[in-house]
């Protein structure tokens, strides 16, 4: 053998070696996964999709014919599959490369049903009651047979164990099968009123509540579902209509029941409770209203820019309202006071109640300040001050105009509350030349005091407007800028703070 045969084997040999290395690496493809496909399915075509190797044709065979798809770069692959009806289609998958390499196959089941569902022959209902209101009526839901499927669900309105009025009803019943065919059917529910019943009714009580407490006709939960107790015939049946669901007892040999009724959150319902007689006939009954709660009350402070009293005047609380979102009877309870008799802050805390006992609180508090300014001669027309005040009558309320001829004005009195919003009205003495700011002023309020607020703040160059004795939004604005010069938060109302820096610019400016 010469040297180049011997090359030439070699060579061969490598050649087929890696010929059957690389067809060994494409026989072993992986077995095709199937990520979406139908159970059941009522028409044909369907589609399944799935992944395998990339570039390999995947091929589905058991359907009504063979069908093929291709995948892509990602291996991704979608199938329109035709399938035999009413029967189960066995499926196999599997994925070849075209090189002579074919995958392991994976099996899906597809129902095909096409055929509704087939109701059984339906027997209309009579019932008689005693009552002008009906009775209940239950009733089992009609036979149903699927020729291919193992559940149907059937559903009828109005639902069995339904009050049913004097007349006949047709009750509407409906077949499901797993693949989305349905069948529908009917039967009447007739029920007449008789005048007696064919049982002996022997109530001694009327149906009645013991527990929750019922107040007027009505009784509040924060929690559900609540349990309900009640007394009635010794053994008879109770039912309570009006919950998320109907609830259902017997009372025992006392008279005495218990149950638990499911109530929709934050909404005041109408419960019934029933009491039956052996034909399931209504014999007694009452209503009451459940009021489910679980939200806390919203807590209101009456004039909250109530904050301040000064010292040795009379402190009446403006106190603070409430609201609930049923609107339930809400309570109010104040706790702390106010001592006007020392300086200092004191805390009020409100706290509402609903008739569910779901609490909400909130506070208000009050800075007690020493009185400023002093007026003399004697005070005849009211307030608390020494010296002559022949004829003045000690308040300014809301929307009184000060006479602006008076030499000497009003003097301190103390605290009066009116409508909104909250003004402390005090004296305004004016004698000697030297005007003195004693009254918590805010916007809506006119008279001398105001007149004198406007004068100094343009004199002090804190406003432009003009001089008319109302507290407007021109006034407001001034104040809230002399506020701001003097470190004062800027409320726009002239508060104890306010009216000591008024005091103290009038005395620099003198």
């Amino acid at each position: 053998m010469t040297i180049n045969s011997l090359k030439r084997q070699k060579w061969l040999a490598l050649l087929l070696g890696s010929f059957f290395l690389t067809s060994s690496a494409f026989a072993a493809l992986t077995t095709p996964t199937v990520t979406n496909y139908p159970q059941f399915a009522s028409s044909t075509p369907v589609t399944v999709s799935g992944t395998a190797d990339a570039s390999t044709t995947i091929t589905i065979v058991g359907g009504a014919s063979t069908s093929t798809a291709s995948t892509n770069g990602s291996g991704s692959w979608t199938a329109t599959v035709g399938l035999t009806p009413s029967s189960v289609n066995h499926l196999s998958i599997t994925a070849d490369d075209g090189m002579g390499s074919t995958s392991a196959a994976a099996t899906v089941d597809i129902t095909f049903d096409n055929t509704t569902p087939v109701f059984g022959t339906t027997t209309d209902i009579t019932a008689t009651t005693t009552s002008s209101a009906g009775t209940h009526v239950s009733f089992a839901d009609p036979a149903v047979t699927d020729d291919m499927s193992s559940s149907v669900t059937v559903t009828c309105a109005p639902v069995s164990g339904s009050l049913f009025t004097l007349g006949t009803t047709t009750v509407n019943c409906t077949a499901s099968d797993e693949s989305g065919n349905s069948a529908s059917t009917t039967f009447d529910v007739i029920v007449s009123q008789v005048t007696g019943t064919t049982t002996t009714a022997t109530t001694t009580l009327p149906v009645t509540i013991t527990n929750p407490t019922v107040s007027l006709g009505q009784f509040c939960t924060a929690v559900s579902p609540v349990t309900i107790s009640g007394t009635s015939d010794a053994n008879a049946d109770i039912r309570i209509l009006g919950g998320t669901s109907t609830a259902t007892t017997t009372a025992n040999g006392a008279g005495h029941f218990t149950t638990t009724v499911g109530l929709n959150a934050n909404a005041s319902t109408p419960l019934v409770i029933e009491m039956l007689d052996a034909s399931s006939n209504v014999v007694a009954s009452t209503t009451v209203n459940a009021v489910f709660d679980n939200t806390a009350p919203v807590i209101t402070v009456n004039q909250p820019n109530y904050t301040s009293a000064f010292q040795s005047t009379n402190f009446v609380d403006p106190g603070a309202s409430a609201t609930d979102n049923l609107g339930a009877s809400t309570t109010v309870v104040t706790t702390g006071h106010v001592d006007t008799s020392t300086l200092g802050t004191y805390t009020l805390t409100y706290t509402a109640t609903d008739c569910a006992g779901n609490t909400a609180s909130t506070t208000r508090n009050v800075e007690v300040v020493a009185q400023g300014g002093s007026t003399g001669g004697s005070n005849t027309g009211g307030g608390s001050s020494s010296g002559s005040n022949s004829g003045a009558t000690g308040l300014v309320n809301a929307g009184q105009v000060a006479n602006p001829n008076s030499a000497v004005a009003y003097v301190l009195a103390g605290i009066v509350i009116d409508d909104s919003p909250l003004r402390l009205r005090v004296g305004i003495p004016n004698t000697g030349g030297t005007f003195t700011f004693m009254t918590l002023m805010s916007q809506g309020l006119r008279g001398i005091e105001v007149t004198e607020l406007q004068t100094l703040l343009k004199e002090l160059g804190f406003y432009n407007g003009p001089i008319t004795g109302q507290f407007g939004p021109l006034t407001r604005a001034a104040v809230m800028a002399y506020q701001r010069a003097h470190g004062i938060t800027q409320t726009g109302n002239v508060g104890v703070k306010t009216l000591a820096a008024l005091n103290a610019s009038i005395l620099a400016s003198r």
